[in-house]
């Protein structure tokens, strides 16, 4: 429960999760008033395990976060969301302020708070749903969104303006809010590191194709909710029925690993990194992937 940089001597920390495996290297960060430590250890390394085929299917959203073919739906934190009525009176507070003035310094303080508040909200929400998902399944398809893309502003040129630009801004703002890519990044490499992996799939006519006889149709799909197949009747929850095909998908596309005698999934991460955050207290909380894996 303590820790005793050079020069500071013992400082204390809530730590959340056992340090396991050899200490490497630490760094001490600060970020608005708050002090961070990241340790990194060294474990052994995981094998991967060899003939495992996808056993989980995501279909991401923005009405559900995430739906999944173990039937689970995930509700949307939408942490900007639920914190945009104040946030936009802290930042009505910042442009009030006359520019230099010590009482402009503090109130852009306060709105630097308020998004690192939201930001380690979303943060926390993620690492924790993810985690369970990398426990549960070692291997795991989902869609290859193109986040940037699909958020890309609408407002067109001089010549061709867009249209319709404040329904695209609050869209843009709803899919920025998800975090998908964040999401995508944790999967990634905490599979990787319990012997798995995240397999990315095109994500065209997920939504449309049939998971019961394959009949892909824009008329399958008659509101944003429901799933009704015009072939053979089937009828389903569109964001369930839409993680059965990507996880259909997942198998097509899956190429085997290299088998690996006697190899088993490691619930274990390799590498992993503890935040400490110090002010009269502190925590200990977060992974870090293990080499050669994308950070």
């Amino acid at each position: 429960q303590r820790l005793k940089p050079p020069k500071l001597g013992w400082v204390r920390m809530r730590q959340s999760q056992p340090v396991q495996g050899e200490v490497r290297n630490w760094t001490l960060t600060q970020e608005r008033g708050r002090w961070f430590v990241s340790i990194q250890v060294e474990q052994a390394d995981v094998i991967p395990a060899a003939g495992l085929v996808p056993t989980l299917g995501i279909d991401f959203g923005v009405t559900l976060f995430a739906a999944t073919t173990d039937g689970e739906c995930v509700a949307p934190l939408n942490a900007l969301k639920r914190q945009q009525k104040y946030l936009k009176r802290v930042q009505r507070s910042v442009s009030r302020k006359v520019k230099g003035s010590k009482n402009r310094r503090k109130a852009i303080d306060r709105l630097g708070r308020v998004h690192a508040r939201i930001v380690a909200q979303r943060s926390d929400w993620l690492h924790k749903l993810t985690t369970r998902w990398a426990n549960e399944h070692p291997v795991i398809a989902i869609e290859d969104l193109k986040v940037a893309a699909m958020s890309a502003s609408a407002k067109g040129t001089a010549t061709a303006p867009g249209k319709k630009l404040r329904q695209k801004a609050g869209l843009n703002r709803s899919i920025l809010d998800q975090a998908w890519g964040e999401a995508r990044r944790q999967l990634e490499y905490k599979t990787a590191a319990r012997g798995g992996a995240v397999v990315p799939v095109d994500p065209a006519y997920t939504s449309q194709r049939c998971s019961a006889c394959g009949h892909t149709a824009r008329e399958n799909r008659p509101t944003q909710a429901r799933f009704e197949c015009e072939a053979c009747g089937h009828e389903e929850n569109a964001d369930l029925n839409a993680a059965k095909n990507i996880r259909a998908a997942g198998h097509a596309v899956w190429v085997a690993r290299p088998e690996a005698c006697g190899a088993e999934v490691s619930t274990r991460a390799s590498c992993n990194t503890f935040s400490v955050k110090s002010s009269t207290s502190a925590y200990f909380s977060g992974i870090l992937p293990q080499r050669n894996i994308p950070t």
